[in-house]
């Protein structure tokens, strides 16, 4: 039988918590699932521990490739995938037992291409997260409410390709941008604006772990502008979907991630060429955001200052969140 959703899991190097992760699929209530991992080359007994799960369940798939980067493996997982749902797990988050249930529920209920749901963030101090218990209320909102919140404290929520389920046919067109980092955040606005509307699922349903050296956390490097690379490409469609308020939020998250990464890149000398690089774009972002309309007198009075002084911006920021 054809299964209903393809559950996509890119595999590099997480011996240590894939066995958590590939439990957590099969004990999915929704039973009709295929389970697809596709090894990126790793060096650990990852792939081995994934063999010894698929000879205890034929719904698991083991599949390899030498070392690509996660967006060539979930670029090629999407065309392994059988189903009409597509959703991403990565190999150390682990998902809800309904987590495929209620996702697939919702966006049926809702009649929407792309379902998503809450997820909480977990540490290597929290080895026993447990879910909360289910619900399964969802609703449903216009995508152009999700990306005009792209910037508040729901980022991340919002951008992340997994705790999410999509119809394959979004991915038509789309792929996942290679060989950066912030691949998610590049992506999946484009998804939610081809989806027009969104189900949105009210229960906690995914743990996404966060290691101790996650981009996230880790000092600023020349790979951190990849980040810019993201906004340049929101900028573009923004401007194109006459999304107005989006195109300006970018521009305002645009000047406000420089602000913050000058304030690493001025930690030390060996880091003073990506500070005047920054300094430069910083210049002409300003311009270009102070010249929208959007922005009135307190913005400019702001970002200007800022501009001037960045050592201020830090000070400022410390005691009070900026973005």
């Amino acid at each position: 039988m054809k299964p209903i959703a393809s559950v996509l899991v890119p595999l590099y190097n997480a011996g240590p918590f894939i066995s958590r992760c590939l439990d957590s699929l099969r004990a999915q209530s929704c039973d009709a699932i295929e389970i697809l991992v596709l090894d990126d080359g790793s060096t650990d007994a990852g792939p081995d521990i994934v063999g010894s799960h698929a000879l205890q369940d034929r719904r698991i798939k083991l599949y390899r490739q030498k070392n690509a980067g996660v967006a060539r493996t979930r670029n090629r997982l999407i065309e392994l995938a059988q189903a009409e749902y597509l959703c991403f797990v990565d190999a150390d988050d682990f998902v809800h037992p309904r987590y495929v249930e209620l996702l697939l529920r919702a966006a049926r209920e809702q009649k929407c291409a792309l379902a998503m749901c809450k997820y909480e963030v977990v540490t290597s101090a929290m080895p026993d997260y447990a879910f909360p218990a289910a619900t399964g209320a969802n609703s449903c909102v216009h995508a152009q409410e999700l990306i005009d919140l792209i910037y508040s404290k729901a980022e991340v929520e919002i951008s992340i390709l997994c705790s999410k389920l999509y119809e394959r046919a979004l991915f038509d067109g789309i792929r996942i941008p290679p060989d950066r980092i912030y691949e998610d955040g590049g992506t999946t606005y484009r998804l939610l604006h081809k989806a027009e509307r969104i189900a949105v699922c009210e229960d906690t349903l995914y743990a996404y772990y966060m290691s101790d050296n996650s981009i996230m956390r880790s000092g600023f490097s020349d790979r951190h502008f990849d980040y810019y690379t993201m906004l340049d490409e929101r900028l573009t469609a923004f401007s194109d979907w006459g999304c107005e308020e989006a195109y300006y939020l970018t521009q305002r998250r645009y000047c406000f991630k420089i602000l913050d990464d000058r304030v690493q890149t001025k930690k030390g000398p060996a880091l003073q060429a990506q500070d005047a690089r920054l300094a430069e774009m910083y210049k002409q972002r300003c311009r270009q955001l102070l010249s929208n309309p959007r922005a009135g007198l307190p913005a400019k009075i702001m970002f200007r200052t800022f501009g001037r002084f960045p050592g201020f911006y830090a000070v400022i920021k410390k005691y009070r969140y900026m973005g």
